[in-house]
């Protein structure tokens, strides 16, 4: 058999739900210039202000809502032949061909930043230095002392790769020739279209396409005071540019064995190897010889100072080269016995692993992010999506209809059915985190504890994200037993040891809230003659419904716990931490002193469950 596929894709969506519109915040802590009696007490005159329309508030407003208008073609063939070699022997072969053309916008409103288009010599004012943009068009043509972006080859910022030939095969052995065992394996490669949303997130929201300005005014508009000059912004987000499709590598192998009548019981392996998955990283990341000073510069001009695009921020980059493991033992038993009853259960013992997020859905920037894009082995760690433990199972009893009774027993004893899930799983894998500029730095020698912030982040990347990481400490178990909705231990990790500036732990991850949940439902089915003789026909029934969902009303935590290990201050032995003295040998503590152990507010603690019991009552009428 052969075919072919072919689809036009094109969806709409806004980028920004709050661009175009003026957002608001201080008065307190941000306003001045304007004047009025806000000095951040409201006690002192502010709230008199705001009532007499004499306060300053910080605003920002930008000129547009950039809404993204993807579009995107699919052409596909396929080929495939079933081969019964002999007798008990069958083969399946196949091959698919992809051709997944890239993405692009309707009205070619997006952009990225290209290293190799970047000027160094040109102002960091400059909204368009670096910029790469669909083939014949300049939006930055009308914006005064902006450069001139690179053209791409085509209107998506990729190349579309032409190469993607997916091979099939599978065989079927039926061992003795009788139908009781059989040996099964299979092989394929599949690519896939990748999710679209860094054009709608990201690549329609970079510079220039919106216009932002900033400054502080009244609510009622009639009074501005420090206004910043409308900005075209400067780049955030990038593609890499070379062909590549995502794909993986499926393959399985398992045997199956008739135990006997209607019970059969199969164990197999089923793996995964998944490649050129979408990721994203700061391609303009401190340098390595620079993390040192960044980690200990005292803004973030300073940090921009040390990055290789030194105009710049953080950038980030979309990427085809993540990786993903995936490798399980996987049982099943399955049986019938007495009149329509059953049973099934299915236990899979299984190992996710990845260096990128697996759930991640987003088209920005995320902790999923790559620490260090120079040494992508960091994080190449169990998945977000990594269960080790997965036990399912479901069974069936229809209770004896005691045909051969009277009327009045097969109506009160007869019908009754049972219905029954159990789910026995380990909790997702979980990644302790710190926030990007989260640490900060204690002096213990200032009268007044004077703090100054890590500005390029304890790493010295000058992360953007919170994609940094504690240290795992050896020997200790990771979760908390016996503590019911604290999973995740505080003394497994530390920030003892860490060397601000040059440490980079390798990612660790640890298991979360488990479930173990049971569902049950008890029916009981009428047939009575009037509707079995009547124009509904001889199937016809009633069916009371009884069902209970977490019978047991065992509480299921939300698997998505707080991963912030530590937000705080940090001490370097007796002097305040410097390039020179840069090892971490305190923290804040619980009770406010410093020591060995992190305050850590609701880290690893559960604060919602999916629900209690629930009870639910039908009639279903079947016909």
């Amino acid at each position: 058999k052969m075919g072919g596929l072919f689809d036009k894709s094109a969806k709409d969506e806004d980028s920004g739900p709050q661009n175009e519109s003026i957002h608001f915040f201080g008065p307190a802590s941000c306003c001045g210039a304007g004047g009025g009696n806000h000095s951040g007490n409201w006690g002192n005159g502010m709230l008199q202000d705001l009532l007499t329309d004499n306060t300053f508030f910080g605003f920002d407003e930008t000129n547009t809502m950039p809404v993204g208008q993807n579009r995107y073609n699919n052409l596909e063939f396929y080929f495939g032949d079933t081969w019964k070699a002999k007798k008990n022997l069958t083969l399946e072969l196949g091959v698919r061909y992809s051709l997944l053309f890239e993405p692009t916008d309707a009205r070619d409103r997006i952009s990225g930043f290209l290293p190799s288009a970047y000027d160094p010599s040109r102002p960091a004012t400059d909204p368009c230095n670096g910029l790469v943009v669909p083939k014949g068009t300049n939006p930055c043509a009308d914006i005064p002392g902006a450069s001139t972006p690179e053209e791409f080859s085509n209107r998506s910022l990729r190349k579309n790769s032409y190469k993607n030939l997916a091979p099939r095969f599978g065989v079927a052995w039926d061992v003795f020739s009788n139908g009781k065992t059989a040996i099964r394996g299979g092989f394929g490669q599949f690519y896939l279209r990748e999710r679209t949303s860094p054009y709608f997130a990201s690549l329609t929201v970079n510079s220039p396409f919106a216009k932002t300005i900033a400054g502080e005014r009244l609510l009622n508009g009639t009074a501005f005071a420090g206004l910043t000059a409308a900005s075209n912004g400067s780049p955030r987000f990038g593609l890499s540019p070379e062909a590549g499709t995502p794909y993986s590598i499926q393959f399985n192998a398992s045997v199956g064995q008739q135990l006997f009548r209607d019970t059969v019981v199969e164990v197999g392996y089923v793996g995964n190897r998944a490649r050129k998955q979408l990721t994203h990283n700061d391609v303009n990341q401190v340098l390595d010889q620079n993390r040192l000073a960044a980690a200990f510069s005292t803004d973030a001009n300073s940090v921009n100072a040390l990055r290789p695009y030194s105009n710049y921020g953080s950038i980030y980059q979309f990427e085809r080269n993540g990786r993903a493991d995936y490798d399980s033992l996987q049982v099943l038993f399955r049986t019938r016995f007495s009149a329509n009853s059953q049973l099934q259960a299915a236990y899979t013992f299984s190992k996710s692993k990845a260096d990128f997020g697996l759930n991640d859905s987003s088209g920005g920037s995320s902790a999923f992010a790559v620490l260090n894009r120079n040494d992508r082995g960091l994080d190449f760690a169990e998945s977000d999506i990594n269960r080790p433990h997965i036990f399912v199972a479901n069974a069936i009893y229809n209770f004896p209809s005691f045909k051969d009774s009277n009327a009045f027993v097969q109506t009160i004893a007869g019908g009754w059915e049972f219905a029954t899930i159990v789910r026995v799983t380990s909790g997702n894998s979980l990644t302790p985190a710190l926030n990007a500029t989260g640490i900060s730095n204690y002096n213990p020698l200032d009268p007044n504890g004077a703090v100054q912030a890590f500005s390029g982040g304890i790493t010295g990347f000058g992360s953007g994200v919170a994609n940094q990481r504690p240290i795992r400490v050896e020997g200790v178990p990771c979760t908390l037993e016996g503590t019911k909705g604290s999973f995740l231990n505080p003394a497994a990790w530390t920030l003892i040891g860490y060397k601000i500036g040059e440490t980079v732990p390798n990612k660790t991850t640890c298991l979360g809230p488990p479930t173990k949940n049971v569902d049950f439902s008890l029916y009981k089915n009428f047939a009575p003659a009037f509707l079995t003789e009547s124009f509904f026909g001889e199937a016809a029934r009633i069916q009371l419904r009884f069902e209970m969902f977490n019978a047991f009303n065992t509480p299921q935590f939300i698997g998505s716990l707080p991963i912030t290990y530590y937000s705080g201050q940090v001490q370097c032995g007796n002097a305040v931490c410097s390039p020179s003295n840069n090892t971490i040998t305190a923290v804040r503590q619980a009770d406010n002193s410093f020591g060995p152990n992190a305050r850590t507010t609701n880290f690893g603690i559960a604060s919602a469950t999916t629900g209690g019991r629930e009870i639910q009552y039908a009639v279903k009428f079947y016909f």
